[in-house]
């Protein structure tokens, strides 16, 4: 049983991601010659951006294009809320790690790794992964 409201766990959280990016920040150099967009929800991204830039010294920007407490704000780099928005931010990337819905929004010379998320691209790319590109969805 939680006595927290929604809002004060997602202060927590903020607080909890922010403050160990102090010690994690100086442990680390960044290369900031790739720019590398991670598209979607803003905690998940959020999470593999740290990985990204820990495990392979890449700098890497959140996207976040849902509808999303402001608490959260400070998980992301930018917020885009439409195709448009989307794409011109996109322009910019030289790697992009989205839902596979988004590539067709990318320009030809992004490398694009999709990560398919439920929400998204829903059950298609489930069914992509089990039984391959030309499979049937029931």
């Amino acid at each position: 049983l939680s006595l927290t409201s929604p809002k004060e766990e997602a202060e927590a959280l903020v607080r909890e991601l922010k403050l160990s990016d102090d010690s994690y920040s100086m442990a680390c150099e960044v290369r900031d010659d790739v720019m590398m967009w991670l598209v979607g929800e803003p905690v998940t991204m959020y999470s593999l951006k740290r990985s990204i830039e820990k495990e392979y010294g890449m700098r890497a920007r959140v996207l976040c294009t849902v509808e999303a407490d402001t608490l959260l704000a400070p998980l992301w780099d930018a917020k885009a809320l439409s195709e448009e928005e989307t794409e011109r931010i996109l322009s910019t990337a030289d790697m992009v790690v989205a839902d596979p819905l988004y590539e067709w929004i990318c320009p030809e010379r992004v490398k694009f790794f999709g990560l398919p998320h439920v929400a998204f691209s829903g059950r298609m790319m489930v069914y992509d992964e089990i039984c391959g590109k030309n499979c049937q969805i029931i």
